[in-house]
Formats: structure tokens, C-alpha cells, sequence
């Protein structure tokens, strides 16, 4: 009896055993901090509030046309009139003079801020009853380019602000709504988070996030589809309906709406597995019909916005250019080649950053650092779990080579034929959801494979590089405009 009471006692694990099998794992605050979707935040709320203060306004591409564009939605002008040849609205008066006091810096690189012109600006109240025709060309841009614009100018409206401060409260929504997504986005992504984080980051992200262009909804909703793709293909078990598959579906449903040069990520969709879905036809009919509901909504919206949008140019010559791509269809590696060898590096610089009003050329050591860590991102970052299939990838491939040569081809349809295959009008950050699908594509691939979420030294010699690099944006910014 004794011995077995003795055997007994050898068995029964001690009480500090077993509070070392069921303490819970705790997660630093630097383990936290440290996370690619956190990591993103901190940065982005950094640099891109910094950017969207120092850069002085309407600086930004476009951002008067969509000011414009903005201001007539927020009224409920959704369409815009054509008046002696060109595109639309009636709009305060005091909008354009205070653009007027800003318009002088843009493609004069010499040009300082002068603190007059700020306040004088200030000085001018939104008279909403003294209006002029102004031309804007965003007319064709659809109304959920500017949902975190829009109340912005519902609330300067309201409270009887002036242009100055509506347009920096439009920026800053914008920032906050670019910020929400692409951090959603990374947090939801399987594979590629730290390289979402690095074209998230790209100085000509923030910049567009933190304004008035449509580019800011355009980039944050194609970096979410794309995340939410990616997750939906990695899921295991049924396709069902949930929060995360209708968004994904409503943003394959906007995408070519917010501009058709977009519409081919819908095409993304077939890299869904089969077994996700009931059977072979369910997949089918799902997948087909996202595709051409999308492309439906696209060109509608198209037909729609061509109505009032102004004549094209009949130097232009489109009807025999498009011939001429029936007939040859490696045109566009023609346009790319040529347009490249006239503007050397200019898309190259584009891409990462070339900021103000396009006229605002960063340090080489910027354009540097971005591509090697992009680089080194789409070949180093992986993990076997995650890996996509030979036709997933060429599938990823394929549709960011279309949308690149695809940007080429639009502006060469509206360009002069006396320009020949000479593209003039194709910014780098056109190619910016085009080339995350095609890095995409490279993700696994080197035999060498880097989880780099678990290496907390590589996480913040990244923050370090990273940082670095939006700082010596910042300080040319700094320099180009008061320096």
C-alpha cells in the first residue's frame, strides 16, 4: 500500500509544472509595435501628416480639378455642363482666387512659399453665392473617389470655413481614410505584408493620400481587393457569404468604375480556388459574373461621364491609332520603349516620388533605397504555407504587365499623332496597384525564404531605412518650397 501510495505521488505533476503548462504566451509592447500593419501606422501618420502640412496648397497633381469636383458633388452636382467646348461647373468664385494665390509655384522649382500668400488666402471667405464657370477636369472621375473628401466640404459648408481650411481638413480625412485601409489591409494579407508596407510607403502614396486626387481612395481600395483576395485564396473551406468576401465583391465591382484602366484586377478573381466553391458551375457562374457585372458597371459609367466631358482632340487621331493596334499587337512594348528612351528614368522617378506638382525631384539616395528594399522584399519574404500556384501567379503577372502597358496605350489614344509613338502624360504613379500585383507574382519563388515578422533586428533596421528615407523626403520638401 505504502509503495503504491508512493508510486502515486511520482506521477502527479507538481503544482509549478503545471502552472508552466498553462501560463498563457505574453506579447511585448515592442512585439506589438513591431507588427507590419502597426509598423505602417506609425510611419504613415508620421511622414504623411508632415507632407500633407508642409505641402503648400493645390500643389498636389490635379488637386484644384478635384477640389472642384468635390465641392459640386457635396452639393449634388453630379453632372457636369459643357460650355464653349469645355467640361464643367459653377463654382465660388473665391475657390479660384484662392488657387490664384498658389499658382505660381507650380512647375517653378526657384519659387518659395511666400507667408503673403497664405494669408491672404485665409482672408478669403467661401462665397457661395458669387460663382463662375471653372473647367474641371475630373468630371469623369465616379463619386466614391472622394468619400473622405466629401465631408470635409459638407462640414466647411456648414460651419462657413474658408477654401484654405476645407481643403487641409479634406487632406488630413484622407490621410486618416488611406491609413485605415492599408493598415486593414496588411493585417488581413497572408504573404507580401511587408512589401504592401513599402509601396503603402512610397513617398508618392502619402502624398496622394494626404490630398484631394482620387488616387487616394483608388490606391487604398486596390491595396484592400488585393489583400482580401489573397486571403480569400489561402482561406480553407467553403466560399461563404461574410464581411470580407462583400467587400472584396464591391470593391471588384468599383474598381473599374473608379478608373477602367483598373478594371483587369477583376480578373483576379479566378485565382479563387475551385474547392472554395459548391462545384465546378457554382465556381463558373460566380467568377464569370463578377467579371462581367464589373465591366458592365465600368463602361456604363464611362458612356455616362463621356456625355459631358469636353470634345477630344481630332489631332488625336484615336480611330487609326486603334487600328493600328488591331493590326499590330506588340504596339504597346513599342510605346513603352520609345516613350522611355525620350524620357529616361522620369517613370522610374515617378513611381516612388516626384512630388509638389510633379515638379519636385527627390534625393537619388530615396529612389535607391525604395527599389532595393521593394526588390529585396518580393524575393526574400515568404513562408511555404502561403505560396501561390504556377497560374496564380502568371494569372498576377499578366494583369500588372496589361495595366502598365494599358497606361501607355490610353494617353497615346489622346495624344497628337504628330507626337508618334511618344507618349506624353504617363506619370509613374499610374503603375502603383500594377506593380504590386506583378511583385506579387515573385513572392516564394528564391529558394531562400525570410519570415521577417519573427526577426525583430530586420523589422527595425527596415523602420530605420524607411524612416530615413521619408526624412530626407520631408526635407526636400522643406527645401523646395521655404527653403
Amino acid at each position: 500500500m505504502g509503495k503504491q501510495k508512493k508510486r502515486k505521488s511520482r506521477t502527479r505533476p507538481s503544482v509549478h509544472s503545471r502552472s508552466v503548462q498553462t501560463a498563457p504566451k505574453t506579447t511585448s509592447t515592442l512585439d506589438r509595435v513591431l507588427r507590419a500593419h502597426n509598423v505602417f501606422a506609425i510611419l504613415a501618420l508620421i511622414f504623411g501628416t508632415c507632407f500633407l502640412i508642409s505641402t503648400p496648397p493645390f500643389q498636389v497633381p490635379d488637386e484644384i480639378a478635384h477640389f472642384d469636383r468635390v465641392f459640386r458633388l457635396a452639393e449634388g452636382g453630379v453632372m457636369q455642363k459643357l460650355e464653349n467646348g469645355q467640361s464643367g461647373d459653377y463654382v465660388p468664385a473665391s475657390i479660384d482666387s484662392a488657387f490664384q494665390q498658389f499658382r505660381y509655384l507650380s512647375w517653378h522649382w526657384r519659387q518659395k512659399l511666400e507667408k503673403e500668400k497664405i494669408l491672404n488666402a485665409l482672408r478669403i471667405p467661401l462665397n457661395q453665392e458669387n460663382r463662375k464657370f471653372d473647367r474641371i477636369d475630373a468630371g469623369n472621375y465616379f463619386y466614391f473617389s472622394y468619400i473622405p473628401q466629401l465631408p470635409a466640404v459638407l462640414i466647411g459648408k456648414l460651419f462657413g470655413m474658408n477654401v484654405l481650411i476645407i481643403l487641409y481638413l479634406g487632406r488630413v480625412f484622407g490621410l486618416v481614410f488611406y491609413l485605415i485601409c492599408v493598415r486593414y489591409a496588411i493585417t488581413l494579407i497572408p504573404e507580401g505584408k511587408w512589401l504592401l508596407l513599402a509601396l503603402a510607403l512610397m513617398p508618392i502614396c502619402l502624398a496622394q493620400a494626404g490630398s484631394y486626387n482620387a488616387d487616394c481612395v483608388l490606391y487604398s481600395v486596390s491595396f484592400l481587393g488585393v489583400a482580401l483576395l489573397m486571403k480569400t485564396l489561402f482561406d480553407r473551406g467553403p466560399l461563404t457569404l461574410n464581411k470580407e468576401t462583400v467587400l472584396l465583391l464591391a470593391i471588384f465591382l468599383v474598381l473599374g468604375v473608379l478608373k477602367v484602366l483598373y478594371l483587369p484586377l477583376v480578373l483576379l478573381v479566378f485565382v479563387i480556388p475551385r474547392n472554395r466553391f459548391k462545384d465546378r458551375l457554382q465556381y463558373y457562374i460566380t467568377t464569370i459574373s463578377v467579371v462581367v457585372l464589373s465591366a458592365a458597371l465600368a463602361f456604363a459609367w464611362l458612356k455616362i461621364s463621356s456625355s459631358y466631358s469636353a470634345l477630344a482632340d481630332p489631332n488625336a487621331d484615336a480611330p487609326q491609332k486603334i487600328a493600328s493596334l488591331i493590326h499590330n499587337p506588340f504596339l504597346p512594348v513599342r510605346l513603352v520603349t520609345e516613350t522611355m528612351n525620350y524620357f529616361p528614368g522620369l517613370q522610374y522617378r515617378m513611381t516612388i516620388g516626384i512630388l509638389g506638382y510633379a515638379d519636385t525631384k527627390l534625393p537619388d539616395g530615396v529612389y535607391t533605397t525604395y527599389t532595393m528594399v521593394i526588390l529585396f522584399l518580393a524575393i526574400i519574404e515568404g513562408c511555404k504555407r502561403f505560396r501561390l500556384r504556377t497560374y496564380g501567379r502568371i494569372l498576377f503577372g499578366v494583369v500588372g504587365i496589361v495595366i502598365f502597358l494599358g497606361a501607355f496605350v490610353a494617353l497615346w489614344l489622346l495624344n497628337p499623332r504628330q507626337n508618334g509613338f511618344v507618349v506624353y502624360g504617363v506619370q509613374g504613379r499610374y503603375f502603383i496597384p500594377a506593380l504590386f500585383c506583378f511583385l506579387l507574382a515573385f513572392q516564394g519563388l528564391f529558394p531562400f525564404q525570410l519570415n521577417l515578422s519573427s526577426r525583430k533586428v530586420l523589422i527595425l533596421l527596415l523602420f530605420f531605412i524607411l524612416f530615413t528615407a521619408l526624412f530626407a523626403t520631408q526635407m526636400t520638401i522643406l527645401e523646395r518650397y521655404y527653403g
